[in-house]
C-alpha cells in the first residue's frame, strides 16, 4: 500500500501519461454529455467553469499536502484543469459553427416555403411535401444531426420552424421578421 501512495505522490512520466490520457476521455464524455442536460436552465458553460474552479481548488489545495510529503499531486489535478480549458477552447468554435452552419440550412427551408406559398397559395403539411412538390433536396437535419421540426398554424396560414442545436441551444423561425431567435 505504501508503494502505490508512493507511486501517486510521486508520479513518474507514464504514470502522468496513463492519467492524462484517462483525464482526457474523461473530460471529453462529461463536456459532451453536459452539452445535452438542459436542467435548471444551466448551459454547458455553467458546467464547465463549476469543474474548472473544483480542479482550481484542487490545485490549491494539494500544494499544502504536496507540501507536507513532498509530493506532485497538484500535477494531476493541472494536468486535467489544462485539458478541460484546452477542450473548451476548441468546443467553442465548433459550436458557434455548427449554429451558423444550421441556419444557413434552414434559411433554404424557409426560401423554398415562401417559393411554395407563392407557387400553390397555401404552405405544405409538412417538410415531405414540400420536397416532393418542389422536387428539391432540403435539408432535415443539422451539422451535428439535430432535426428541423416544422408545423403549419391552426389556420394553416403561418408555420413554425424550429431546430434544437448541439449545444441545447433552441432557434425559432419567426416568419413575420424573416428572423431566428436562439433561446438557451
Amino acid at each position: 500500500m505504501k508503494h502505490f501512495i508512493n507511486i501517486l505522490l510521486r508520479p513518474s512520466k507514464e504514470v502522468l501519461t496513463v492519467y492524462g490520457l484517462f483525464s482526457l476521455i474523461f473530460l471529453i464524455g462529461y463536456v459532451w454529455l453536459f452539452s445535452f442536460v438542459w436542467e435548471y436552465y444551466s448551459s454547458v458553460t455553467y458546467y464547465v467553469l463549476g469543474l474548472l474552479v473544483v480542479l482550481l481548488i484542487g490545485v490549491l489545495a494539494t500544494e499544502e499536502i504536496d507540501k507536507r510529503y513532498q509530493g506532485q499531486l497538484k500535477l494531476y489535478f493541472r494536468i486535467s484543469f489544462l485539458q478541460l480549458l484546452l477542450i473548451w477552447i476548441i468546443a467553442n468554435p465548433i459550436r458557434s459553427w455548427q449554429i451558423e452552419s444550421s441556419l444557413q440550412k434552414a434559411k433554404r427551408i424557409t426560401n423554398s416555403l415562401s417559393l411554395y406559398k407563392k407557387r400553390f397559395g397555401v404552405y405544405p403539411f409538412t417538410l415531405a411535401e414540400l420536397e416532393e412538390r418542389l422536387k428539391e433536396d432540403l435539408p432535415t437535419r443539422s451539422n451535428l444531426g439535430t432535426q428541423y421540426w416544422y408545423k403549419l398554424t391552426e389556420n394553416n396560414q403561418e408555420y413554425e420552424l424550429k431546430f434544437l442545436s448541439y449545444y441545447g441551444n433552441t432557434a425559432y423561425y419567426n416568419p413575420y421578421q424573416d428572423k431566428w431567435l436562439i433561446t438557451d
